[in-house]
């Protein structure tokens, strides 16, 4: 429970602009989860602090937006712990996009959209990738599938 409220506590802080403190609240829960972690293993049993970390990860990948190198590791982090994580799979595919690697988010996207070809958020960033890459007819057919 108290990891929990630490994580809320670095998202709000987050969320408020105070990156700094966001980052440092975050990244003690992501050592603490991480130690929780490696006893459940180390005793055969599942990691329930899985879902938490990967929280945590990509909430300090939002806080460290002015270091998108360490940004992506965190992403990359969270979606190594839970491939089906959803919101770090997005994220991650975003930062790719913003960081110019509009393939290497659309790869993440395409995947994504097999599993759910009407979520509108894998629909936007599919769009805003192919616009970018100067796929114009694809990207008009993605954004038809928004409608």
């Amino acid at each position: 429970r108290h990891l929990q409220n630490c994580i809320n506590l670095g998202c709000v802080l987050q969320r408020a602009g105070t990156t700094a403190k966001a980052a440092e609240v975050l990244g003690e829960a992501i050592e603490r989860l991480q130690g929780h972690r490696l006893r459940e293993s180390s005793l055969g049993l599942k990691a329930e602090f899985s879902s938490l970390e990967v929280a945590a990860r990509v909430n300090l990948a939002c806080a460290l937006k002015d270091q998108p190198g360490e940004a992506r590791l965190q992403l990359e982090a969270a979606l190594h712990l839970c491939p089906e994580s959803r919101e770090a799979r997005l994220h991650l595919a975003a930062h790719l996009e913003h960081q110019g690697d509009c393939e290497g988010a659309l790869r993440m996207v395409q995947c994504a959209l097999e599993i759910d070809q009407r979520d509108p958020g894998w629909l936007i960033l599919a769009c805003r990738c192919l616009m970018r890459l100067g796929h114009k007819f694809e990207a008009l057919r993605a954004c038809a599938q928004l409608c």
